[in-house]
C-alpha cells in the first residue's frame, strides 16, 4: 500500500541536502545578526533530516552538524570561538537527540496515518460485506427474523409479507 504522506526516498535525500545547503548558505549571512547563537540555525538541517528520513539519520545529522558548523565557520572566516570542546559536547548531544525526536516523532506520525488509512480500508470492506449480506437477506424468498436477548432486530420483506406485518411493527418486539 502506498500513501501519498510518504515521499519517495529520493526526495527525501535531497530535501535533507538542500536543508544543509541552505544553511551552510545562511550561517555566513546571518551570523552577525544571531552572534553569539548563529550556531542554533543548525536545528534547522537536523529537524529537516529527522522529519524527512527518520529517527536514525536525525540523529546522525545531529552529530554531524557539529563538525559542520565548524567547518562552516572557519571556510567563512568566522572562527570557532572560545570554549569549543564544552560547547561542541553539548551541542552535539542536544541536536543529536533534537534529530532523534523529531525523527522518532515522524516515524510515529507515519505509522498512524498508515493504521487509519488500514481501518478506513477495513470499515468500508465491512460495510459492503453487510450491505452484500443485507441485499441477499431482503431478497430471499424464506422468512428470515434475527432475534437477540428477547427483541427481534431483523425482519426481511418476505417475512412482513407472510405475516402481514410492517418491519416497523415487528422490530423491537418479542419473537
Amino acid at each position: 500500500m502506498t500513501d501519498s504522506i510518504v515521499r519517495p526516498m529520493g526526495t527525501q535525500v535531497a530535501t535533507a541536502m538542500m536543508s544543509w545547503l541552505a544553511y551552510a548558505v545562511a550561517y555566513p549571512l546571518l551570523s552577525d545578526v544571531l552572534a553569539p547563537h548563529a550556531s542554533v540555525m543548525a536545528f534547522f538541517p537536523v529537524v529537516v533530516t529527522g522529519w524527512y528520513g527518520g529517527a536514525i539519520p536525525g540523529c546522525v545529522a545531529g552529530i554531524a552538524s557539529v563538525p559542520v558548523t565548524a567547518l562552516v565557520a572557519i571556510v567563512t572566516g568566522l572562527g570557532v570561538g572560545s570554549g569549543l570542546t564544552q560547547s561542541v559536547l553539548v551541542g552535539a548531544v542536544a541536536m543529536m537527540l533534537v534529530g532523534y525526536v523529531v525523527g522518532h516523532v515522524r516515524d510515529l506520525n507515519r505509522r498512524i496515518v498508515r493504521q487509519n488509512l488500514d481501518r478506513q480500508q477495513d470499515e468500508n470492506a465491512l460495510r459492503d460485506s453487510e450491505a452484500r449480506f443485507r441485499t441477499l437477506l431482503d431478497h430471499h424468498l424464506d422468512g428470515v427474523v434475527v432475534n437477540a436477548d428477547g427483541r427481534i432486530l431483523y425482519v426481511n420483506p418476505t417475512t412482513c409479507r407472510m405475516f402481514g406485518h410492517q418491519e416497523r411493527d415487528l422490530l423491537g418486539s418479542p419473537p
